[in-house]
């Protein structure tokens, strides 16, 4: 194994390593606490350092692991390995007990799934690291033990499931017909299979539960709003963007044109983008309202990927966007969710709560895309792309109202969370801040020291007053509404997190309880009734002598053998007509 093979392994080790120390050895667990946070750190150092990375294959672990990294799978990894990184820091101070690791031996878990599903190279490998990701992290969302955590961990669990079968659905139907496991040949073999429409119908819902797709979006308001805030801002600045990353690596964008799909996903992107915002301003949960700003702003991806599923001579260019659009997302979000907690436990220094308060505002405006941030950079690069889709003029229009309507949601989330006097309880220290600082350092700086060609053509007056306009007026509008309903009186009623989950579940429930009222009150009495016939009919027709006979008949081989023949004839016909229709 090259120089390269090792440090990829180590990616994986570190965070197993460690898991496996703080399960079976108490006596080294205050030491390992300390040294846990820093197991993203291999992963750090791969996605800055320059270094070619061939696949590296292991054929007798887990059916055939491949491991590897390409340029975009850097970017991911760069992203992740900040955030688990940050988090882990930012949990050390709270988490880090040695009596109690159940945390910390979750959070390496599900940070050795993560940057695992990254540098996966082929299929197997990806759905396990995705499967032991998306497992592990039902630890951390119910960590707290409250009913709020539960329920949200339950209804988490049972999507994750459904996601899974679903995802290895998918990957079956595509190696039945692919040569081989990695992603480039299974992306091949789905652009060429009679499946097509099925398998990518698969994919893209299977993946979508951890995206947030509109409709499968339930779960992200429950769990971001449960999981304490290192494990929330590891899921929403990490583990949703390995559901994009499934999407990059087994949809056959590129391939082949599939306009119908492109249609699909940008209409659910361009919905997922608006809904997120609307539902997100009843909310008065800070954590509950960054969870539909992520669903708003993962349409705006989904959005971004349906370009690429329409225009497969665009696709290079479009994945860089939809690659950076994601590390700025990740980041900032990342940066949101710690600075709650900051906010939550801010030094009682002068003047410390306005620098928490800006610190919250910076991420909030790039996210916006408001000028000199990362979120104009980005945002420029997708309007760059809009001549692609079929529509381009109502995208034209509708981009910068989404930057309008996000103005709107962050407005409302800095408000919610700004720092507000705790009466010196739980005052954190300024040094407890730092990795909070950090992250908020890089993700405002990091995308502008990326390389994109592009770049350089955002820097003008123009684009600037493009991307300043949508947060005047977002900045605007949220301050005339909020003097209005102030001076009205007028309280707005929250939706509850999961939104349509609520009516979802009545619905169900008035099924289950008419299941219920059927079986129990109403089968006994028709059963009472056949009974009754029955035995009309066994006494007018003589029946035990009749049933003994046909029992008697049956079991004769000739019999047997005849019924069994009929029945296989019928089960070929039936396949053949299927097939017949399916050619």
């Amino acid at each position: 194994m090259t120089l390269s093979g090792y440090w990829l392994a180590l990616v994986l080790l570190a965070p197993l390593l460690m898991a496996l120390i703080l399960m079976a050895w108490p006596g080294v667990r205050r030491t390992a606490l300390t040294i846990a946070p820093w197991s993203a750190l291999p992963a750090l150092v791969i996605a800055l350092v320059p270094m070619d990375f061939a696949t590296i294959r292991l054929p007798g672990l887990l059916l055939g692991t491949q491991i590897g990294l390409d340029d975009t799978g850097r970017y991911f990894l760069l992203l992740a390995a900040l955030v688990w990184l940050v988090a882990g820091l930012h949990a050390k101070k709270t988490f880090a007990r040695p009596e109690s690791p159940g945390f910390f031996i979750l959070f390496l878990l599900a940070m050795a799934g993560n940057l695992g599903a990254i540098i996966a190279s082929g299929i197997l490998s990806f759905y396990f690291f995705f499967a032991l990701m998306s497992f592990a992290a039902y630890g951390l969302i119910i960590h707290d033990r409250t009913p709020e955590a539960l329920r949200a961990g339950h209804i988490y669990m049972v999507f994750v499931v459904l996601g899974e079968v679903m995802l290895l659905s998918a990957l079956m139907l595509a190696a039945s017909q692919a040569q081989g496991y990695d992603f480039e040949t299974i992306r091949a073999a789905v652009a060429e299979s009679d499946h097509r429409n099925a398998i990518i119908l698969l994919i893209v819902l299977g993946l979508g539960i951890k995206v947030g797709l509109p409709g499968l979006h339930f779960t992200l308001p429950l769990i971001y709003r449960a999981a304490p805030i290192p494990a929330a801002a590891a899921l929403a600045g990490a583990m949703i963007n390995a559901g994009l990353l499934g999407w990059l690596r087994l949809l056959p964008a590129g391939h082949v044109a599939l306009p119908e799909w492109s249609v699909a996903l940008m209409a659910l992107g361009l919905f997922a983008a608006f809904y997120g915002v609307v539902v997100g301003l009843t909310q008065r949960n800070a954590k509950t309202l960054l969870a539909y700003s992520s669903i708003s702003q993962m349409g705006i991806l989904t959005l971004a990927l349906g370009l690429g599923l329409g225009a497969p001579h665009a696709w290079p260019q479009l994945l860089m966007v939809i690659t950076l659009y994601a590390v700025h997302h990740g980041l900032a979000k990342a940066a949101l969710f710690l600075g709650i907690g900051v906010a939550q436990n801010c030094p009682d220094i002068r003047h410390w709560r306005w620098l928490v308060g800006l610190g919250l505002l910076l991420p909030a405006l790039a996210i916006a895309g408001a000028p000199f941030t990362s979120g104009m950079l980005v945002k420029g690069l997708l309007k760059a792309e809009i001549g692609l889709a079929p529509w381009p003029e109502l995208l034209g229009w509708l981009l910068p109202i989404s930057s309008v309507a996000t103005t709107l949601l962050l407005a409302r989330f800095i408000y919610l969370a700004w720092p507000r006097n705790t009466n010196g309880a739980n005052n954190a220290s300024v040094s407890a801040c730092l990795p909070w600082v950090v992250l908020l350092t890089t993700s405002l700086l990091l995308l502008w020291f990326l390389p994109h060609p592009a770049k350089v053509a955002l820097l003008s007056l123009s684009m600037w007053w493009q991307s300043l306009w949508p947060v005047l007026a977002g900045a605007a509008i949220a301050f005339i509404v909020a003097r209005s309903l102030m001076l009205r009186k007028i309280t707005v009623t929250e939706i509850p997190a999961g939104d349509l989950l609520l009516p979802i579940q009545s619905v169900v429930q008035q099924l289950t309880n008419g299941l219920i009222w059927l079986t129990v009150e109403k089968l006994p009495h028709w059963r009472e009734q056949l009974t009754r016939f029955i035995a009309k009919f066994i006494n007018r027709t003589n029946g035990h002598n009749c049933f003994a006979t046909i029992e008697a008949r049956l079991t004769l081989w000739s019999v047997a053998m005849f019924l069994f023949l009929v029945l296989v004839l019928l089960l070929s016909s039936l396949l053949i007509a299927v097939s017949a229709n399916q050619q």
